[in-house]
């Protein structure tokens, strides 16, 4: 296991653990509705309704073994340990460098674990909602019923196994529209009843878009060489790259020959929570 740099470790890939809050209560939601109906002619009605919900103690873990490092003249979270460059000396031998890959980098709290999820009641949500409904009530052999919803969804990740929170580096953007959130949406339905005991209906539907985020899947190591999967919003582009790697060179005396591509990256849109439209 490692032993803070003093002579060789054991093991280098020590296990993960998840915690559970001891104070872990029940989520629950508080939903306010309040409506207004009036008819316009008759066997038709016109119907205003608020509909006000908040999800409360959702649960959700968060990996609290690892943080963020940032600089102190531009407040921006270090990069410097994430690649690894390999160079050749003179004598045959090889050796590598931890250098920059544009992702922030990890740094470690206790080096007895990995990964440390700690499940708590710590997400939340709220649905604000507008909805218009116009009825006509089954008269003359004919009903009808449209409806036009707005609302907005926000809160931070659907379910507690969801990614976000696992990266250090995304709790500040966790927060945003959830993945059913649709800010338009028009119902229509009518039934007509015909001779001979037929009924002839039919329904339509049309709703604005889901919200999507572009996220990139990569592995990345920590400041104790722990092999890490990372979860970032935007392109995470797949090659690492030195900012001089010529000055690198002649700093450490030997010839660059080859930068490791030790991780995979992925980039993918996918409705995701906190994300734009």
């Amino acid at each position: 296991m490692p032993d803070n740099g003093i002579g060789n470790p054991i093991s280098k890939a020590p296990p993960s653990a998840t915690q559970v809050d001891r104070g872990l209560q029940t989520p629950f939601s508080d939903e306010l509705t309040v409506g207004f109906e009036r008819e316009l002619a008759p066997e038709i009605s016109i119907k205003l309704t608020y509909i006000n919900r908040k999800y409360r103690d959702q649960l959700q873990d968060r990996d609290i073994n690892h943080s963020l490092r940032f600089d102190d003249t531009t407040g921006q979270p270090l990069d410097e340990i994430g690649g690894l460059l390999q160079s050749s000396g003179g004598g045959g031998g090889t050796s590598a460098a931890r250098v920059k890959d544009n992702k922030p980098d990890l740094y470690i709290h206790n080096f007895f674990f990995n990964q440390i999820y700690f499940l708590s009641n710590i997400n939340s949500a709220r649905y604000h909602g507008i909805e218009l409904q116009l009825t006509k009530r089954l008269s003359r052999k004919w009903q009808m019923d449209a409806s036009y919803t707005y609302s907005r969804n926000l809160g931070f990740a659907d379910a507690f196994y969801s990614r976000l929170g696992d990266d250090p580096a995304t709790v500040p953007y966790t927060f945003g529209y959830q993945t059913d959130d649709q800010r338009h949406v028009v119902k229509f339905s009518a039934v007509t009843f015909l001779p001979h005991d037929w009924q002839v209906g039919g329904t339509a539907q049309w709703t604005s878009g889901l919200p999507y985020s572009v996220i990139s899947f990569f592995s990345d190591l920590d400041n104790f060489d722990f092999q890490q999967t990372r979860f970032l919003y935007g392109h995470a582009p797949d090659t690492p790259s030195a900012t001089n790697p010529a000055a690198l060179s002649n700093r450490r005396g030997a010839t660059i020959s080859a930068m490791i591509p030790f991780y995979s990256s992925t980039c993918t849109p996918t409705r995701h929570s906190s994300s734009g439209r």
